[in-house]
């Protein structure tokens, strides 16, 4: 009868929501094992661009060391002066950097006022995202030097650097064959940002740049323009700095 019907669609019912919900129990198991894997996917690639960080920070020093027995022929007494050039030059980097970042930020504040100019956050200022050596990492090879103000990013010779954020060039320095080379530029809320191991410049002191513009172009070879008595091997020398004072530039880029 109609009762009796009802009775069985009702059970039948209950036994489809019964069997939704069965269903529904294993989707839901299934995403979250295609989630572990995907989880388990990107640690991997992570870990094998970290294994690639420490190859080319390995590979670096051992280029490092053969430069520098070159141009020291072994000697001890060269290599000391040599690494008291690396510091007085690094001091007077420091120096620069806080005093140029002054006289700059009053052009920038102008700019500021009349509405021209908005931070909207770092960009990447060369296409890999994958970093050598971090902030003051304890691995960073030249520690007994000085502290790694900065994050060194993985970048072929000659990639293009692009200004991280708009703003004024305050420092180029062009540091010649054996020199270090670097660009300094002032943004918006404090924030400064050096790029070092530079092997062409293609800006100019004073000079407006507007984020994602290219500022030059990177370096690191040992033995090469720009690159320095003391560096790793290709790669971008990365600074953040807030009122001159060094900060972790992964607490900033997007």
């Amino acid at each position: 009868d109609f009762i009796s019907e009802l009775d069985r669609l009702e059970s039948l019912q209950d036994g489809l929501l019964e069997n939704v919900k069965e269903l529904e129990k294993i989707k839901n198991s299934l995403v979250d094992d295609k989630n572990s894997l995907e989880t388990n996917k990107n640690e991997l690639v992570i870990l094998g661009e970290r294994l690639e960080a420490k190859k080319d920070l390995l590979g670096g020093q051992k280029e490092v060391k053969y430069y520098l027995l070159e141009k020291t022929h072994g000697q001890e007494a060269k290599f000391q002066q040599l690494l008291a050039q690396a510091k007085a030059e690094q001091a007077q980097i420091d120096a620069d950097i806080v005093y140029l970042e002054k006289i700059a930020r009053e052009k920038l504040n102008r700019k500021l006022q009349s509405g021209e100019l908005k931070s909207e956050g770092l960009i990447w200022p060369v296409p890999s995202q994958i970093v050598t050596a971090y902030f003051h990492d304890p691995d960073y090879p030249y520690r007994y030097i000085f502290e790694h103000p900065a994050i060194d990013i993985r970048a072929a010779q000659g990639t293009a650097i692009k200004a991280a954020e708009s703003g004024y060039v305050a420092k180029t320095r062009d540091g010649g064959q054996y020199g270090y080379s670097y660009i300094m530029l002032v943004h918006a809320d404090g924030l400064s940002t050096v790029y070092g191991h530079v092997n062409i410049i293609s800006v100019a002191e004073d000079q407006f740049v507007t984020q994602g513009q290219i500022i030059g172009y990177s370096g690191g070879m040992p033995g090469t323009k720009g690159a320095g008595p003391f560096t790793s091997g290709p790669h971008l020398h990365f600074e953040t700095r807030v009122n001159g004072i060094p900060v972790n530039p992964l607490n900033y880029l997007n």
